[in-house]
């Protein structure tokens, strides 16, 4: 196992992780959570992106995912959903925060902001039950990348989602 940082930037640090022909790259995130990162895992021909659990995107975010040929990106919740929901003040406000969760509009802009040019898969995920739906996720990954609703694949919190082939 062999270990490399990747050094920093203005908003943030990369840590590199090799195992056997298993590249694991370790990005921070800003999320109210203590240490967070996310994840992009290669095997030298193919890269899969991971990013859930942070509230905005960064030049070191669209950095670590750009080139992807796969990606599962947090959907959390539809603002207009949250906004008129149940849920206290407060924790709207936390959730709706540079340091909360992914609205679909912000993962769609991020989505736009990324070389896509191997992009295969992507799938919307940590989609909240109370404030989100599908097919809300789905349009607005599909408008980002100009495709059809039904290639975006959403994971579900019972179920996750398939496998895919890189």
């Amino acid at each position: 196992m062999r270990f490399a940082s990747l050094g920093s930037g203005s908003d943030g640090n990369a840590l590199v992780v090799e195992v056997a022909r298993t590249r694991l790259m370790l990005f921070t995130v800003p999320h109210d959570a203590r240490e967070p990162v996310q994840y992009v895992l290669s095997d030298g021909a193919s890269r899969l992106g991971v990013l859930t659990d942070t509230g905005c995107s960064t030049a070191h975010i669209e950095s670590n995912l750009s080139g992807c040929d796969a990606l599962v990106l947090e959907c959390n919740y539809d603002s207009n959903i949250l906004a008129s929901g149940p849920y206290p003040a407060a924790l709207k406000a936390r959730i709706a925060s540079r340091l909360g969760h992914l609205d679909n509009r912000t993962s769609a802009e991020i989505l736009a902001a990324l070389d896509r040019s191997r992009l295969k898969h992507v799938i919307a995920a940590h989609l909240s039950q109370a404030n989100n739906t599908p097919e809300l996720a789905r349009g607005a990954l599909a408008e980002a990348l100009r495709c059809e609703p039904g290639w975006i694949s959403v994971a579900t919190q019972d179920e996750g989602f398939a496998w895919r082939e890189l």
